[in-house]
């Protein structure tokens, strides 16, 4: 996929993955309901032994195919370890920093939707019609995400504009947030289901593009990295929230969703305008950023060359 539709590979590959969450909103508390909270986690433990054997079926399909074609494994001058990733780009830093603030806004809130909107919106209902019913509106979210990805992967793959669109999605993210207390509860999660199809359709294909060839496997190994441990980290800070707030008070927890939007939407700002000292290669339609930024990094290359011979030149 170099220079070429990548955003619309990876709309697909996090498409399937989305397609997933929606299954199991729907059917986790549907078969808790009829047969038992344990038959529920089989049927969890059953898409894990799925899952591994895909893994493992892509992993032999890598080596047969990669190899009949002639796929390298990477790049021969590869820089990986801690320097290599010290010597990233700061507009990289920006977009890892982006990653953070907008998945913990999400992926968090989504872990403790189904409460929400239990306690909320849907309490007047009895506990299972409610359970149910949250269950279901929390689906819109992954499912507006798996049907709208792979098509606004297109769109940015022939469009560009990769930083207005984060910058719109963290400021939309940001008043879904404090709305929400009013809002019907399926238009906030078509909202952020709509944030998300553009946060990770619009963020994954930027790191290709603000880091050279070379330093990749670092840079989505760092991004990646940072995305988890804020996902680990968030829902600490939630939990010690609600348990401060009281049952059924998501006062300060959604306080801190609006604050993560917020942080985030800063971040989108600052890569919107270094984006303009770079070419705007992130604005660029796939084909022309990819050209774009492999002169900008062999400019790049070429002065740090000179420095690191001028300096050289003084030892």
């Amino acid at each position: 996929f170099k220079g070429k539709e990548v955003a619309f590979a990876l709309g697909v590959n996090l498409s399937f993955a989305r397609g997933g969450s929606v299954i199991n909103d729907i059917l986790s508390p549907w078969i808790a309901s009829r047969y038992g909270a344990g038959d529920a986690f089989w049927f969890g433990t059953l898409l894990c032994f799925g899952s591994c054997a895909s893994n493992i079926l892509s992993v032999a399909l890598d080596l047969i195919h990669g190899e009949a074609i002639g796929l390298p494994e990477a790049p021969t001058n590869a820089e990986s370890g801690l320097l290599g990733a010290l010597s990233l780009r700061r507009q990289f830093w920006y977009l890892c920093g982006l990653c953070v603030f907008l998945y913990s806004a999400i992926l968090p809130f989504n872990n403790i939707a189904s409460a929400f909107f239990v306690e909320t919106a849907f309490a007047d209902l009895p506990l299972l019609e409610a359970q149910q019913r949250a269950g279901n509106v929390m689906s819109i979210l992954f499912l507006a995400a798996a049907l709208g990805t792979p098509v606004f992967g297109l769109v940015i793959d022939n469009v560009g504009m990769r930083s207005q669109c984060l910058v719109g999605c963290s400021a939309v993210l940001t008043v879904t947030y404090v709305s929400m207390a009013s809002a019907p509860p399926a238009f906030s999660m078509f909202c952020l289901g709509m944030v998300f199809m553009v946060f990770a359709g619009a963020l994954w294909p930027a790191i290709a593009l603000v880091v050279a060839e070379k330093q990749l496997g670092t840079a989505y190994g760092v991004a990646t990295a940072a995305q988890n441990g804020g996902l680990a980290f968030t829902p600490l800070v939630v939990g010690h929230l609600q348990t401060s707030a009281g049952a059924g008070s998501f006062g300060p927890v959604m306080h801190l969703f609006s604050l993560l939007g917020a942080i985030g939407t800063a971040f989108a700002v600052l890569i919107y305008h270094t984006n303009k000292a770079t070419l705007g290669v992130l604005d660029l339609p796939s084909e022309q950023a990819a050209l774009g930024a492999a002169k900008l990094h062999e400019e790049e290359a070429l002065v740090l060359a000179a420095q690191t011979k001028e300096i050289a030149s003084y030892l």
